[in-house]
Formats: C-alpha cells, sequence, structure tokens
C-alpha cells in the first residue's frame, strides 16, 4: 500500500491499473466514516443533515476551481476539451443549472437559508481548510499529481447513488 515505488517496475497492465484505484477507493472513502454510516442507517438528525449539505456545498464550490487550475497546467488541447467538461458539470452552463444548482436546491430541500448557504458563512473552519488545501495542493504539484488527486471523482457516482437512496428511505 505504501510501498516506495520502483521507477524500473514494468507499468501494471490496464485493467490491473484500473481496479487498483477502485480498491483503493473502495477500501478508504469517506462513505466508511461512522457519520454516513449512521446517515445510510437513518440515525442522524435533521441538524447533522442540513450541516452535511451546507459543508459539502462548500466542497463543492472548491471542485471547479481545482479543475480550472488542473487547465491552466496542461499544454495538450485534446487534455483540456475533455478536462473543461468537468468545470461546466459544476458551474453550469448557465445560473441555475449544475451541480452546485443541485446543492443548493438540496439545502432548500432540508429547510436551509439558499443564500447563506451560498456564502459559505456557516462552513466548519475544518472543512474550509481541507477544501482549500486541497486546491493548494493542486496549484503546487505537477499535473500528475493534480490530475491524480481528482480521483475520488471515480467513487462519486456509486456512493451517490446510494445516498440518494438512503435519503428518500430515512429523511423524506
Amino acid at each position: 500500500m505504501n510501498e516506495p515505488i520502483d521507477p524500473l517496475r514494468p507499468p501494471l497492465p490496464e485493467q490491473e491499473f484500473i481496479d487498483w484505484p477502485r480498491r483503493e477507493g473502495a477500501a478508504r472513502d469517506h462513505d466508511h466514516h461512522p457519520f454516513h454510516r449512521r446517515m445510510h442507517a437513518g440515525r442522524i438528525s435533521r441538524e447533522e443533515i442540513q450541516g452535511l449539505v451546507c459543508n459539502r456545498y462548500y466542497c463543492q464550490t472548491r471542485i471547479p476551481i481545482k479543475d480550472a487550475i488542473i487547465l491552466s497546467k496542461s499544454d495538450d488541447p485534446a487534455f483540456r476539451r475533455m478536462w473543461v467538461r468537468r468545470i461546466r458539470e459544476h458551474d453550469g452552463e448557465r445560473d441555475g443549472e449544475g451541480g452546485l444548482a443541485l446543492w443548493l436546491r438540496l439545502a432548500a430541500g432540508v429547510g436551509l437559508d439558499v443564500e447563506r448557504v451560498r456564502s459559505c458563512v456557516d462552513v466548519l473552519p475544518g472543512v474550509r481548510f481541507a477544501c482549500d488545501h486541497h486546491v493548494t495542493l493542486v496549484r503546487e504539484r505537477f499535473l500528475l499529481e493534480a490530475v491524480a488527486s481528482s480521483l475520488t471523482d471515480f467513487f462519486s457516482p456509486d456512493i451517490m447513488t446510494k445516498r440518494i437512496n438512503a435519503w428518500e428511505t430515512h429523511y423524506p
């Protein structure tokens, strides 16, 4: 797991390379945290859900910023054309579209003041630090490391499906 990289070792076969981060992600993702386990089991309060949405919205606002920095590091037009769609997915093409707009709709749905969530005034200091540090890491590291820091997106669809199912079941 944390063994040093051998520069003379041949690259992994393609499927093995794909399977390795999936295994790591499955074992290490934040979805295994006790809070998320309680949430999936229907054992968190309305206030805890509101806190999750508020703090997660801030996290989501950092993603297009991080992705724009990654874009700026690449000299490859094909890579940039592919990567820029990640920014559009979060920011949308127009106001009211994209993933950030969906998080704000969720904020309204759980009873939060949307403008207050958008202002990020209630974000926990530790959440703010972690998210901002991720942006700093991407800014300061090489392109490969910056892209690798985005591998958590690999697991998002499965995690969000699980989360949505739990919310529909336990928190209608």
